[in-house]
């Protein structure tokens, strides 16, 4: 038997006394359920503690200079001749502590929006006419591009222009991220026609 004011155990069965009006056996069963909930969300200070807030978060990044995360981006091209395509590789990392799903284009996967993980809405390039296009690759059996916590993960970008002139557009890259649910990519282009020089000398 347990001595003390808090607990006490009888016989072969369990008996919980009260204190304070609030039985172990009551606390235990609250203490399960926030558990089985994922936990309350608060600032805790320890990050291993299981109260502590699961959240995801995005960065993203050229892929030629990886280490250089930010929450924004530009994407040059550069000059591409009228009719060609040129592809660009575009980072994304997941600096949270809980799986970051990016949502696809509306093509790439017609998800349901009935669960909060789910794509709501699409990711998208604005104007819809602009000549850039992006796709993913490996999505989740849910049509989502999921990131564990620290993971990296890349995505091709292209611009293929169809006239001469300077062309702009905005990647939004919809995702469940707890620091910015939207993030935005701008895109740069100039579509060139080469011209052929003729030399009389």
């Amino acid at each position: 038997m347990v001595r003390g004011s808090n607990a006490g155990i009888e016989g072969k069965g369990w008996q919980m006394t009260k204190v304070r009006g609030f039985s172990i056996a009551k606390a235990a069963s609250l203490f399960a359920l926030l558990i089985a909930a994922g936990g309350p969300a608060c600032s805790c200070e320890d990050p291993g503690s299981p109260l502590a807030q699961l959240s995801p978060k995005i960065r993203v990044y050229a892929a030629e200079a990886p280490e250089m995360l930010s929450e924004a981006l530009t994407v040059d091209f550069g000059e591409v001749p009228a009719g060609a395509v040129l592809s660009r590789v575009v980072g994304v990392r997941n600096v949270g502590n809980a799986v970051l799903y990016v949502c696809p284009p509306r093509e790439a996967g017609d998800v349901d929006a009935t669960d909060e993980t789910h794509c709501a809405e699409a990711s998208r390039v604005e104007p819809s006419d602009a000549p850039f296009s992006f796709f993913f690759e490996n999505l989740d059996e849910k049509g989502r591009w999921p990131l564990s916590a620290e993971q990296s993960r890349e995505f091709v970008v292209r611009f293929r222009p169809e006239a001469e002139g300077e062309r702009t557009a905005t990647l939004l890259l919809v995702s469940n991220a707890s620091n910015r649910a939207t993030t935005l990519i701008q895109l740069r282009g100039v579509g060139v026609v080469p011209r052929l020089e003729l030399n009389h000398e």
